[in-house]
Formats: C-alpha cells, sequence, structure tokens
C-alpha cells in the first residue's frame, strides 16, 4: 500500500535529509525566464538570495548589475518568487543560506523580433556535479522522501518528475552501465511512470538505498536494450 505523506508538516527541529547541502530551486515551481525585447543587447547580472529555513527567499541583493536596471529588477523579481528547498547543514537539519545565481541574457540576431534568437540562461553556484552525485549516491530511500515531500509542500501544483534528485540519479545510472542510446530514449519516454515507481518504492522500503536500490532496480529492469544486471 503507497501511504501519500506529501502534505504532512515539515519540522525544523529534527533531521531533515543527509546533508550537508545548498540550497535548490524547485524547477516545476518556476516561471519562464524573463526576456528583453525592447533593448536587445547581451545583459549579465549577479544575484545573492538570501533563502530562509523554510525554502523562501527573504531578500536579494545586486552583486553585479547588468547595467540595466529593468532587466536587473525582472531578475531580483523572478527569483524572489522563486521556491526553493533549503539548505541542510552537517547534521542534515533545515538551515538559511545563500546562493549567488548568474544570469545571462544574449541575443543572436538584434534585428529580430523572435524569441528563438533570444536566450536568458540562469547559472547557479554552490552544488557541484560531483557534490551533487555523491550526495545521491548515499542517500537512502527516506531521504528522498523527505525532499519530494516538501517539494510537494512548498509547491503543491508543481509537476516534480524532472528535479534535480531524479535526473542526477538517471545521469548515474547512465554512466554508470552500457545503456544504449535507444535504451536511454525508451526510459525517457517512460519518464514520469518511472518515477512514480520509484517514489512508491522508496515509500515502502524507507531504509532502503535510493540511487543503488530502488532507482537502479526500477530503471534496470525498463529498460530493453542494455545488459546491466537487474538487482
Amino acid at each position: 500500500m503507497v501511504i501519500d505523506l506529501g502534505f504532512l508538516p515539515v519540522r525544523g527541529d529534527c533531521q531533515a535529509q543527509i546533508g550537508p547541502s545548498h540550497a535548490r530551486v524547485i524547477h516545476g515551481a518556476t516561471k519562464k525566464l524573463p526576456m528583453m525585447l525592447v533593448e536587445q543587447k547581451p545583459r549579465k547580472v549577479v544575484l545573492d538570495l538570501f533563502i530562509d529555513a523554510d525554502g523562501r527567499v527573504t531578500r536579494t541583493a545586486i552583486v553585479q548589475s547588468s547595467g540595466n536596471g529593468i532587466f536587473d529588477e525582472r531578475m531580483r523579481g523572478y527569483w524572489k518568487d522563486s521556491a526553493f528547498v533549503p539548505a541542510l547543514d552537517a547534521e542534515g537539519k533545515r538551515a538559511a543560506g545563500t546562493l549567488r545565481v548568474t544570469n545571462e541574457f544574449s541575443v543572436d540576431d538584434e534585428r529580430s523580433l523572435s524569441l528563438k534568437n533570444f536566450r536568458n540562461h540562469s547559472e547557479v553556484a554552490g552544488n557541484t556535479a560531483d557534490q551533487n552525485s555523491k550526495l545521491v549516491e548515499r542517500m537512502r530511500c527516506r531521504d528522498l522522501l523527505w525532499e519530494y515531500d516538501f517539494m510537494r509542500m512548498r509547491a503543491p501544483k508543481a509537476k516534480l518528475d524532472h528535479e534535480d534528485v531524479f535526473h542526477v540519479a538517471f545521469a548515474m545510472f547512465l554512466a554508470s552501465g552500457n545503456v544504449n542510446d535507444d535504451a536511454r530514449d525508451a526510459l525517457i519516454r517512460e519518464w514520469p511512470v518511472l518515477i512514480e515507481r520509484v517514489v512508491a518504492a522508496c515509500r515502502e522500503k524507507p531504509d532502503e538505498l535510493y540511487w543503488q536500490g530502488e532507482f537502479v532496480r526500477i530503471f534496470a529492469r525498463a529498460a530493453p536494450y542494455q545488459s546491466l544486471p537487474v538487482p
């Protein structure tokens, strides 16, 4: 039986998840990045985001202005309204933290009005790919469930199947075995269903390893053309 714990209150006075880690944006709760259609020039703004233990941005500060006040304020407003999983200290308790974000706006054709020629890219300093993979590798199912349920509570309308905790695990899965392009594409087509299975399996076995246990088991069995042994 799968028990839905998604909207139980999340306490901050006990261990939440294995730590430490920086705050992480909830991608399913973010909007499209704003574009500059009037002044079509490359811009870069660097912001510091101050995020409390509930995953809310309490303050923003401009570290490096883009030279355009409108773009700066649009990006400040965008990040102020974004939802986060909070930082965790070494004991796995929720904590306030600061993230540095760089937003770069680029234009391929300054005379075009097509949004295809504009790009606004965000880069968040903090959790590196190596740090993320090491964190996911040592997570147990209860750690995954805490993060998943926190995101559901913080952003109840968001689709969560494309969050970092799943994408990092998938990248590790592809790197760890002989998964060809056909198998990879087949898994991507079934992505939402497979993520549902992983979460449900973790609810049944909260002490199981997340990536090396339930994630690998479910994705290995679902892949049609790969040679990983099925746990």
